[in-house]
């Protein structure tokens, strides 16, 4: 009798597990969601914002796209699946400033997708940024689960997962990574000058590995060297001058 009890309890403690087993199963395939996963590259951060500046794009362009890595929490599915992202605040004004991506969705078969913004080049950025603020929003295939990540263990500081904001301008927040200011003081205007006459990328001035110190030191003579010139003609290129009148260079 006793071994019959024993015998009885074993199988009730199995099937207890197994529909705990399936019950967690059936609960997780139910909680998927989705949350920004943008990260300093220095660390591994995540950042609930990014900055965005028109000063290295060339200024045919008229467009520039943001991306901001969606990740999945859940499991990669057979079918794409559309997620539910909306403005939900910002200076900037959608259609004139910028335009979001139509029925954006998590392709099958994929853990993570960029969710992509097109930025409007316009005049008034090199007076004033213009920010974007997106929220993810649920929807029939996600739901908020992740919503928060703490970023520094000892404060406690954390960033949302669930929203995001843009900002974006064709100011200047700092000199560029290959322009060395110990050498020779930056500003908008001498980095604007030296592009066009030693025909360099704007984008290669905020690439260390394509302008090395050596390489900068050549750009900085060749320029003083160019204004030298300039100031001996009857009409000098008038960009070598400041808003005083004074060489640049």
């Amino acid at each position: 009798m006793k071994t019959r009890n024993i015998f009885i309890w074993i199988m009730l403690l199995i099937m207890g597990l197994t529909a705990c087993s399936e019950e967690e199963v059936n609960t997780y395939s139910a909680d998927e969601g989705i949350y920004f996963n943008q990260r300093i590259r220095v660390g591994n951060i995540l950042t609930d914002s990014t900055n965005f500046t028109f000063v290295y794009i060339e200024e045919s362009q008229n467009e520039a796209t943001v991306s901001i890595p969606v990740q999945l929490v859940g499991r990669a599915t057979d079918e794409p699946r559309p997620v539910n992202i909306k403005v939900v605040g910002g200076s900037a004004k959608e259609g004139d400033d910028f335009v979001l991506p139509v029925n954006p969705v998590l392709p099958a078969g994929a853990s993570s997708f960029n969710y992509e913004i097109t930025l409007k080049r316009s005049t008034i950025l090199q007076e004033e940024a213009k920010t974007i603020e997106i929220a993810i929003e649920e929807n029939e295939y996600f739901r908020p689960i992740i919503t928060h990540e703490i970023t520094d263990i000892q404060s406690g500081t954390d960033v949302t997962t669930m929203r995001h904001k843009i900002e974006f301008s064709e100011l200047f927040t700092a000199a560029p990574a290959a322009w060395v200011t110990q050498i020779f003081d930056f500003t908008p205007q001498r980095f604007f000058l030296t592009c066009r006459v030693m025909d360099v990328p704007r984008a290669d001035f905020n690439d260390r590995s394509k302008i090395p110190t050596a390489r900068f030191r050549y750009f900085i003579s060749e320029m003083v060297k160019y204004v030298g010139e300039q100031l001996l003609l009857e009409n000098p290129d008038p960009e070598i001058f400041d808003e005083n009148g004074t060489p640049i260079f």
